[in-house]
């Protein structure tokens, strides 16, 4: 990729989600919802669902789009139909295929559903979805990480296959690690291999993004969107969310 484009999370957290991360960076520190449980929850997901809506409209399209974590929540969230639609996003999507990298942060589902007034049935279940409905993506686990349940949560929101085809377009890729990303991925050549393989299969596919006409010329040549929140931005090995944008 020529460009990344990487959206810090907008709420200013307190601390760092973990001593480790802490202690390696001294802040400031962001999340997209610090506190999932707490009472604002539902009015920091919709303010960082707006946030990411509106950088993609001025910057976009985006052929991909890579969460991290918590990233990889909102990710999730912003590649289904209800959520767009209930944002002012409407027939089409904001990329071409999603990343969710050891995704966690689940909780987030019922907190917009509850905000936006949506329900997110898992896999779609008892609707009839068409191929226009599908988003490919691509769900990166580590074998030790304890949220791995988390993401697999996340992962229930993309849909297997296709509905008209029954062609594949939800895939899985497996770390020897746990909820961070090791160094040793940087020269895993079969993993890039794989990686590489499933991004030229899904950006074949005819996946509708919107285009904002003010932004077409300079945009046409941007490929991928990274969500980042308030572990990536430090770094660490216990990251909340990241949400990267790329230009190729």
């Amino acid at each position: 990729f020529e460009k990344i484009h990487l959206l810090k999370g907008t709420v200013r957290a307190e601390e760092a989600a973990d001593d480790i991360t802490g202690g390696m960076f001294l802040g400031p520190w962001f999340s997209w919802v610090d506190d999932v449980g707490g009472k604002n929850a539902e009015k920091d997901v919709v303010r960082a669902l707006k946030h990411v809506v509106r950088f993609v409209r001025k910057h976009g399209p985006y052929s991909s789009a890579v969460g991290f974590s918590q990233g990889g929540a909102l990710v999730s969230l912003l590649s289904r139909r209800e959520v767009l639609r209930a944002l002012g996003v409407e027939d089409a999507f904001l990329w071409k295929s999603a990343v969710v990298m050891c995704g966690a942060s689940e909780k987030l589902i019922e907190v917009a559903e509850r905000a936006l007034g949506v329900r997110l049935n898992d896999e779609n279940k008892g609707k009839s979805i068409d191929d226009d409905d599908v988003m490919p993506s691509l769900h990166i686990f580590g074998l030790q990480d304890e949220r791995k349940p988390q993401g697999e949560r996340l992962m229930k929101l993309f849909k297997a296959k296709m509905p008209s085809s029954g062609q594949i377009v939800r895939h899985c890729l497996y770390f020897d690690g746990g909820h961070g990303v090791p160094k040793s991925i940087m020269s895993d050549q079969a993993f890039h291999a794989e990686y590489d393989a499933w991004l030229e299969n899904a950006l074949s596919m005819e996946v509708e993004v919107e285009y904002v006409l003010e932004n077409l010329g300079s945009a046409m040549n941007n490929m991928i969107g990274t969500l980042r929140g308030k572990d990536l931005i430090r770094g660490g090995n216990a990251m909340k969310g990241d949400v990267r944008i790329t230009n190729s």
